[in-house]
């Protein structure tokens, strides 16, 4: 099981545990992996550039990713957020190896930038179904320019990969 935690905990961060601990009381293996969003204070207008470059497909996340299902040989990745640290990469990295991904969907993430469907508080489908550039012209993500190009790029990039398509066998 693959996750990326918030800054901050929250409901996709319970789910995991939960999930993780109700398998493994059934017998179940679960190797949990989780990786954090924290910047190096030290450095932090390099790091938040490097991470926004490579939000979109992370050869280090793939890299790591890869050398975890070698060594402990799922049958099965679950993946459940990917944002930003770990990327899409994830699941190129199992397909690459032909193990199954389970892809579970707590937000709108893949369709809109700010994840939730939300703008100044009030439902907003203006990228639902269209590339959603119009959440950069917003500042959707985090009220930040650069921020929503990250997550735009991201989207972008995976769509035209078909990521969705061909590196996920279910989402949910």
């Amino acid at each position: 099981m693959l996750h990326n935690r918030y800054r901050l905990p929250g409901g996709e961060d319970a789910v995991v545990q939960a999930e993780v601990a109700m398998l493994r009381a059934r017998g179940v293996e679960v190797k949990l992996a989780t990786y954090d969003n924290d910047i190096d204070s030290e450095d932090e207008l390099g790091e938040l550039l490097r991470a926004g470059w490579s939000s979109a497909w992370s050869a280090k996340s793939q890299g790591d990713v890869t050398e975890l299902c070698k060594s402990f040989h799922p049958d099965l990745i679950h993946v459940h957020n990917f944002w930003f640290r770990l990327t899409p990469a994830v699941h190129g990295a199992a397909h690459s190896l032909g193990i199954a991904t389970v892809q579970t969907l707590h937000n709108f993430r893949l369709l809109c930038v700010n994840a939730q469907f939300l703008r100044n508080g009030k439902i907003c489908e203006d990228c639902l179904g269209k590339a959603p550039w119009r959440g950069v012209v917003h500042r959707c993500y985090r009220n930040s320019f650069v921020n929503s190009a990250a997550v735009l790029r991201m989207i972008m990039v995976n769509r035209h990969r078909e990521t969705w398509r061909h590196m996920v066998d279910a989402s949910w």
